[in-house]
């Protein structure tokens, strides 16, 4: 018999916990958007075959003493935080203790601002692009953004 294989996904950012319910029937819980999107992260970790997966914002504030891998850029459909638009969200795996102090994760921290930019004149080269960095093919990423920089060098 194998042991049960565990995942778990773990986001930093609001909620609204509490008691909810009537007088004659309430319950603890916690309700939001962030609660819906910790619950499609357990379903994309089974997909990737990640044990742990964490938000942008908790790997921002994580000590240094760990270190993550960006795995994903997801966009969450449905998850709605106020009313607006679909939730995004970079996704990273937890990888365990880092050996060292330095930013290894600078490169997929640039790579999603880039991505990201709202004066971004982007079309088919650089979604080609970032595709291709997602799912770890480095050459063709570098490839297409670079005729990306040279077809528009001010984004």
């Amino acid at each position: 018999v194998e042991p049960p294989q565990v995942r778990i996904a773990v986001c930093t950012g609001s909620v609204v916990s509490g008691n909810m319910g009537s007088g004659t029937s309430q319950a603890f819980t916690t309700v939001g958007p962030l609660v819906t999107a910790v619950h499609l992260l357990c379903g994309l970790n089974k997909e990737l075959g990640t044990t742990i997966l964490v938000n942008a914002a908790l790997r921002k504030n994580a000590n240094v003493a760990y270190k993550f891998r960006v795995v994903d850029h997801v966009i969450l459909k449905g998850v709605r935080p106020c009313r607006g638009p679909d939730m995004e969200m970079l996704v990273y795996e937890l990888q365990g203790e880092s050996t060292s102090t330095d930013n290894a994760d600078a490169d997929e921290e640039w790579m999603y601002r880039l991505h990201r930019a709202e004066n971004c004149t982007r079309g088919a080269s650089f979604e080609e692009a970032v595709k291709a960095f997602f799912q770890g093919s480095f050459q063709k990423a570098v490839g297409g953004l670079s005729q990306h920089c040279a077809a528009q060098p001010t984004d």
